[in-house]
């Protein structure tokens, strides 16, 4: 599995664990409600790109209150 396709499952599983789109987790990451859905379609990221974003999911997971 590609880097970029693991980042998309991690932001999926994020997304539906808390009833939000990829769209809005896009937004809330990159600034940009386009750049998580567009991996769907095979587009990149720089490789400061993944990693703000990865971090910042880190984050965000590690927030997570567990059910």
């Amino acid at each position: 599995m590609k880097l970029r396709e693991k980042l998309l499952q991690r932001a999926e599983n994020y997304c539906t664990r808390n009833g939000i789109t990829l769209s809005t987790l896009s937004s809330r990451l990159a600034n940009d409600g386009k750049v998580l859905p567009s991996l769907k379609t095979g587009k990149d990221l720089t490789t400061g790109r993944y990693e703000a974003i990865t971090s910042q999911l880190d984050g965000l997971e590690r927030d997570e209150v567990p059910q």
